[in-house]
């Protein structure tokens, strides 16, 4: 496993949603679509716009609350094998959502494992704060996790039934975890020797 037990380790990269949440020009029921508010938390989608962080910024001025609900920003490159799901940002409005089931399996703070069955390739959504140690596990298989609508979460999942495990594994958070509770138990045996000697 890789949870730390009793331990909520989400550090998330609040910059960013914070930059969202605060930001007046985009419409509020646009920003309740991408926190899930208003949607589902788990979606598929079958398209989305590769643009730079700050060009995602000022295209969700722009968006309309209808489209905001199939909405995919990313700001890294999709792989060959999928650019068919790379639309241009003048198609937004062309992006729908997929049919396919998303089964919640598991869930706690810092896992959540899915079974989802997709009738095409497609985004598996999930309005869940973006933070670089986030890892995705499709059928066994690391995933990558890309940041989506400026500070939530979207993986890429191929046609048909697969199962999902999102990770959260923070390794800095586990080394200084580890690094304190080391610094404890040198602290208890130097008491020890004190009071042997």
């Amino acid at each position: 496993s890789q949870r730390i037990p009793g331990v909520t380790t989400h550090f998330y990269e609040m910059k960013d949603y914070f930059r969202f949440v605060e930001d007046d020009q985009i419409d509020v029921s646009v920003k309740k679509a991408f926190m899930a508010v208003s949607q589902p938390r788990l979606k598929l989608i079958n398209a989305g716009v590769v643009l730079p962080v700050n060009e995602q910024a000022l295209e969700l001025h722009k968006i309309s609350p209808p489209d905001a609900n199939c909405a995919i920003f990313i700001d890294q490159e999709l792989p060959e094998q999928v650019q068919k799901l790379k639309i241009r940002v003048e198609d937004i409005n062309q992006a729908r959502i997929v049919e396919g089931q998303i089964k919640v399996i598991d869930f706690d703070a810092n896992c959540l494992l899915l079974e989802v069955d997709a009738t095409e390739d497609s985004f598996l959504y999930y309005s869940d704060e973006f933070d670089k140690d986030w890892r995705v596990f499709i059928d066994g298989k690391e995933s990558k996790v890309y940041r989506t609508n400026l500070a939530f979460k979207s993986v890429i999942v191929e046609k048909g039934r697969h199962q999902v495990r999102w990770i959260y594994d923070p390794v800095l958070y586990k080394i200084t975890l580890y690094c304190y509770f080391a610094g404890i138990l040198l602290a208890f045996i130097a008491s020890i020797y004190l009071v042997i000697k």
